[in-house]
């Protein structure tokens, strides 16, 4: 926080009308970004639910600009999300910040997916459909999550005795590809209080379901169910 305040008097002295192109204003941002890091990455991860990546060297400062009702700065952010190894799908994301010696604050966050996003998302609702019509279940008693949401929540909360059975299962599941297109997606996660579904579709278009239920010393495997579904087209890039 007092980084975050030194920063910001730095700011308003040297570049009362906002921030123009210099060596110095390159020096003065760089280390605003920095400073935001952390609340960067909050509001990231908070609207994917999972870590998304992103560099602060592809984060573009938009506008800075002070607003003179006090000390307050209006700060506006362009920022490339990727997948590890910055793999595709893309995101542009676009965030304002209102800046005061309080701290920062995020006053509206926008995302816009490229292509590939959107070819997954509609991908996974496809597959989900399939799932959920073949076991027929009250879906709506039951949060929804990928996979690695599952794990950001899991981490996040301290849900340790939910995730490490979780991911033991998630593990026995075989999943090789062999281009750069698959036809299966990472497992859905569907849980509330008694139960954890997990929903997975192999590349023929069988479709399981595992039921986890906790038994006092834990969470273990109470049910197996398969049912046949659609076969998918391989459109899933393969590291999704």
């Amino acid at each position: 926080m007092k980084k975050i305040v030194t920063l910001l008097l730095l700011i308003f002295i040297l570049f009362p009308n906002g921030i123009v192109a210099s060596e110095d204003s390159s020096v003065v941002s760089d280390a605003l970004l920095t400073s935001l890091a952390p609340i960067l990455t909050e509001k990231i991860h908070q609207y994917y639910g999972y870590e998304k990546q992103y560099n602060l060297y592809d984060t573009e400062i938009k506008k800075l600009k002070w607003n003179r009702k006090g000390y307050h700065m209006i700060l506006k952010l362009e920022i490339t999300t990727y997948e590890e190894g910055y793999l595709p799908p893309y995101g542009q994301d676009s965030l304002v910040l209102d800046l005061t010696p309080l701290g920062p604050e995020v006053i509206t966050y926008k995302h816009k997916g490229d292509e590939e996003e959107k070819k997954v998302n509609h991908f996974y609702r496809k597959v989900a459909n399939d799932m959920e019509h073949s076991f027929k279940k009250r879906w709506r008693r039951y949060h929804q999550t990928r996979f690695n949401q599952f794990q950001f929540l899991a981490s996040k909360n301290g849900w340790t005795d939910r995730l490490i059975p979780v991911m033991q299962v998630v593990k026995d599941i075989n999943d090789e590809t062999t281009s750069k297109y698959k036809n299966t997606i990472q497992p859905l996660i569907y849980f509330n209080k008694e139960e954890i579904l997990i929903l997975y579709k192999n590349k023929s278009g069988m479709n399981e379901m595992i039921t986890l239920r906790h038994f006092g010393n834990g969470w273990k495997v109470d049910k197996r169910e398969q049912k046949q579904g659609k076969k998918m087209t391989e459109q899933i890039l393969s590291h999704m």
